[in-house]
């Protein structure tokens, strides 16, 4: 601080000569707090101090200067010149020994790191082990990347509301519904396992069954294993999550799921309660619930062998009120 102190003085001094003035240590200080803002966060006892030692080694060669002869003016204007340039080389050299060199020394660092990790990887690769490794990593790698894309078309999937799922349940955990299991076979096993077979006879297959019948009765149960009996891929959604609060966003994810379904054919659609998005239209008071049953009627016309070609796409709705059905 004393060289900026004491370059600063001066040249307050060299102003105050011109003018034929001479401060004194009080007059300073308060110059040089008024006119700099960083003289302002200093002591003021310190500030005063490093003025007085500063005016005491200024001050002779002023009065030296006063008392001269005119002669000596040139002279000392050069002095003083060299002065101020002597001045200005101190502060210059005061502030980049302040410069911090926190980044310097980081920046070295981080280069060292990287050039051992470089040597340590190159000194590896020359032996056989290392190759060995790399190929287990390869492979690593990749499994990786396989559950990676398996998990993110799971999250895909159930962001758009329904499950897909190959159940593993089948026939024979039922007991009692033999009656039940004919009329499935006939219905849905059939068409799902030989399309052939109506093609040949020029008969359009089932699209849709609709499975009713009290709470706990198996319906999902059952349908889960249709699914299973048949090797067909299982898309499950629940009704009450097609329903959705923005205009269109209910009829989107209707053809979401149906998409989903002809490009995994053969598949069997679950929608399970039903009732709650196919309420007659007669007496239904919102539009969207009449958007929805004309989405869904219109979908599942779509399901013909033609439309997805040849492989059969069937859907499969449960519920517990079916006279509540349109």
């Amino acid at each position: 601080m004393e060289a900026k102190v004491s370059f600063h003085v001066r040249r307050y001094l060299r102003e105050c000569e011109d003018r034929g003035v001479r401060p004194s240590e009080a007059t300073v200080t308060a110059h040089l707090r008024d006119t700099y803002a960083e003289y302002q966060r200093k002591p003021q006892g310190a500030l005063k101090r490093v003025v007085a030692k500063v005016l005491k080694k200024a001050q002779p060669s002023l009065v030296s200067a006063e008392d001269g002869a005119s002669s000596a003016t040139d002279a000392a204007k050069r002095a003083r010149a060299e002065s101020e340039e002597e001045d200005e080389r101190q502060v210059l050299a005061l502030e980049q020994q302040r410069a911090p060199l926190a980044s310097n020394s980081l920046n070295n660092a981080i280069r060292q790191n990287y050039a051992a990790s470089n040597e340590a990887a190159a000194s590896a690769s020359t032996s056989g082990k290392p190759a060995i490794k790399k190929a287990k990593l390869r492979k690593r790698s990749k499994e990786l990347a396989a559950d990676a894309d398996a998990d993110t078309a799971a999250d895909g999937d159930e962001s758009r509301g329904f499950v897909v799922e190959r159940p593993t349940t089948r026939y024979s955990d039922f007991g009692g519904i033999h009656a039940v299991l004919q009329e499935v076979r006939e219905l849905i096993e059939y068409p799902l396992t030989h399309p052939e077979v109506y093609a040949h006879l020029g008969v359009e297959p089932p699209r849709g069954v609709l499975l009713h019948g009290p709470p706990g009765t198996g319906k999902s149960m059952l349908a889960h294993a249709i699914a299973g009996e048949c090797g067909a891929t299982f898309l499950k959604i629940s009704a009450p999550e097609v329903v959705s609060g923005m205009s269109g966003e209910s009829e989107q994810k209707l053809r979401a799921l149906f998409d989903e379904a002809v490009a995994r054919a053969p598949s069997i659609v679950f929608i399970d309660e039903i009732d709650a998005i196919t309420p007659k239209r007669e007496t239904s008071q919102r539009g969207m619930e009449k958007r929805i049953v004309a989405q869904l009627l219109t979908s599942t016309d779509a399901l013909s062998l033609e439309n997805t070609g040849g492989k059969p796409v069937l859907l499969i709705g449960a519920t517990n009120r079916p006279d509540a059905l349109d």
